[in-house]
């Protein structure tokens, strides 16, 4: 199959006056210098620069205002530059080499930009559409999951590409235009179909399940492998997809004795020590990857499907460095955490949270206790489908939680308490369907919302002393259920939610 073409950066027409359109935000490029950086903006004043790295590729670097990436990437995330069907478009990668976004440049106005998503939210995702023209990630995001799989996958059928899947050979078997070939390595897509397909397979999987358990069908509790530990090194032998950890009763494990143990993770089957994300084939990636960070390592749970951790009485899981998450999850789905408790072992400020959610879907924390000095008890980024239910958030240094870019987060019957000092409850402007029910925050202190995305809250108790930093409460859709006052409310402290 052809490579995407990625034209010269040096050869491009990016200049001063050029736009962009992602489905949702009109870019204006403001300034190019040097032949190396380009900064644009859009109308509400939201930034983008690039810096070119070599003739085909540029980085994502700091904006002059902006603390984080418009896309909620990572700074550094590889932008490339390219053209399909007449059109060129820059394309966001993530950390594994995967395209998360477009922008595709325009010489229309905004309104009309506006005006001609407006009219393609309309149209049905077609394959004569797919194979014609430039899709967004914002049109894509309106199908569900099993629409999503299914046209991405048409659009190798009507290649003649021959499926092991047989649901996928039984559906595109009924259609006369099918016609599969003996080997797949002829296939060939065009331009156009490429990127379309990179984003299909993207918004596939950020969209919401409509299937349980989609990529593993049949697999149920029971048919599950079963792991007890009671240490660190059975814990992390024990991640596998398709499991469930039982961590025994009184158990505390200190990633840290472990993390450093190179031979531990060379040798191990599905484990690594040192890890580079971008480039590799999801079946050669390991499942538990001990990596470097400032004055530590962490631990990163990658590319796990079917998994739930699930602590008996009185279970910890903790880490020393104040830099590290103590759980890392990245591209995992249908995991559960369940009974356990989770935090740093130093006291202080630290700059890792408590559990990051990168590109994940389908997670559930329930009965878990989150304890600072984590930055924030949850980071999500570009995930879906995240539940926390009978929960605890508490002392974290940073904040509560961060939600970037993410779809569907419920947090149910939950606690929020004693956490400092920025945005405590910090959801950028690329969030859908975030949710409070039952929950109650108190003896927190900092701007307690700090919001870019509508959040809804319904039920909830909000104790906040300093009545000035409540933050965008005009972005809560709230009912007359919420209580909200400047006094502790007595029964937030001793509800007995966490771990049992």
């Amino acid at each position: 199959m052809a490579l995407l073409a990625v034209l010269a950066a040096q050869s491009l027409p990016i200049e001063p006056g050029t736009h962009f359109f992602d489905g949702a935000n009109y870019f204006t490029v403001k300034e190019v210098r040097m032949g190396t950086y380009v900064w644009m903006t859009t109308s509400d004043d939201s930034e983008l620069t690039l810096e070119k790295t070599d003739d085909s590729h540029f980085k994502l670097i700091p904006s002059r205002q902006a603390e984080d990436p418009i896309f909620g990437a990572d700074f550094g995330a590889q932008v490339n530059y390219g053209e399909a069907g007449g059109t060129k478009y820059l394309t966001l990668h993530n950390d594994m080499g995967e395209m998360v976004w477009i922008l595709q440049q325009t010489s229309l106005s905004a309104d009309q930009c506006n005006a001609r998503q407006a009219q393609d939210s309309e149209q049905e995702l077609t394959y004569d559409l797919i194979s014609s023209r430039l899709l967004n990630m914002c049109y894509l995001m309106q199908f569900s999951k099993q629409e999503l799989r299914l046209k991405r996958n048409e659009v190798f059928a009507r290649h003649g590409y021959r499926f092991n899947s047989p649901d996928l050979q039984r559906r595109f078997s009924s259609y006369d235009w099918y016609r599969p070939g003996d080997d797949n390595s002829s296939v060939s897509l065009s331009d156009v179909e490429q990127v379309n397909v990179a984003l299909l397979k993207r918004a596939e999987y950020i969209a919401e399940d409509d299937l349980e358990y989609e990529d593993t069908p049949g697999v149920t509790e029971a048919s599950r492998e079963v792991a007890y530990v009671s240490n660190e090194v059975d814990f992390i032998a024990a991640l596998n997809s398709n499991t469930i950890i039982e961590i025994n009763a009184g158990t505390t494990l200190n990633l840290s004795k472990v993390l450093n143990r190179r031979d531990f993770f060379e040798l191990g089957d599905k484990r690594a020590y040192t890890f580079d994300f971008a480039g590799q084939k999801e079946s050669d990636r390991p499942y538990a990857v001990s990596y470097e960070v400032f004055q530590g390592r962490e631990l990163v749970l990658l590319n796990l499907r079917n998994v739930t951790i699930r602590g008996g009485a009185n279970v910890s899981i903790v880490v020393e460095p104040q830099e590290a998450n103590v759980l890392r999850l990245v591209n995992c789905r249908n995991v559960e955490i369940k009974n356990v408790t989770m935090g740093h072992l130093v006291e202080g400020h630290c700059d890792g949270n408590v559990v990051c959610l990168e590109e994940c879907a389908d997670i559930t924390l329930s009965n878990c206790d989150l304890f600072g000095c984590g930055a924030y008890g949850i980071h999500a980024r570009r995930s879906s489908n995240i539940k926390m239910e009978h929960s605890v958030i508490r002392d974290c240094s940073y904040g509560i939680m961060e939600i970037y870019d993410c779809t569907q987060c419920e947090f149910i019957h939950c606690d929020f308490l004693r956490n400092r000092q920025f945005g405590l409850i910090d959801v950028n402007d690329n969030c859908y369907g975030i949710s409070f029910s039952d929950c109650n925050f108190a003896e927190n202190t900092g701007k307690l919302f700090d919001l870019r995305s509508t959040v809804n809250m319904s039920g909830c108790k909000v104790a906040h002393a300093d009545q000035t930093k409540l933050g965008d409460t005009s972005l809560i859709e709230q009912d007359a259920e919420n209580r909200w006052t400047s006094d502790v409310v007595p029964h937030a402290l001793n509800r007995g939610l966490g771990p049992k």
